[in-house]
């Protein structure tokens, strides 16, 4: 039997998409499409193992424009999007290092995720 992987590395093809804020319609809260759809394809483009504790998270989002958009909305969806793929719940993620850069040839993101080796648990 092999021990799993401490750190795990891959690529989300295509332009990052920001966590947009849920919308209200008739009552009923929901998720908007372009943000549920992205969400979807990082967890497809996810093939490595489940992490079990606390990670270390490193991404760096490539985008095809120079359109305004918060990082933090990128890795929130990201995030969202490895949920029961890399993790059981973001809440495991206690440390990250994020970078948006400009690549309008080839959008993509580039994750790391690692065991966490600090001090704590991040409780």
């Amino acid at each position: 039997m092999t021990d799993p992987p401490t750190s795990y590395s891959f690529t989300v093809p295509g332009d990052p998409v920001p966590k947009q804020r849920h919308r209200t319609a008739g009552g009923h809260t929901y998720t908007p499409a372009r943000t549920k759809a992205w969400e979807a394809w990082v967890g497809l483009c996810y093939k490595g193992p489940k992490f079990e504790g606390p990670v270390s998270l490193v991404c760096v989002f490539y985008r095809a424009t120079l359109r305004r958009c918060d990082i933090d909305n990128l890795m929130k969806a990201l995030c969202d999007g490895l949920n029961k793929k890399a993790w059981d719940d973001d809440w495991q993620v206690v440390h990250s290092c994020q970078t948006r850069l400009l690549d309008r040839e080839r959008p993509r993101v580039e994750v790391t995720i690692s065991e966490w080796k600090g001090d704590d648990d991040g409780n």
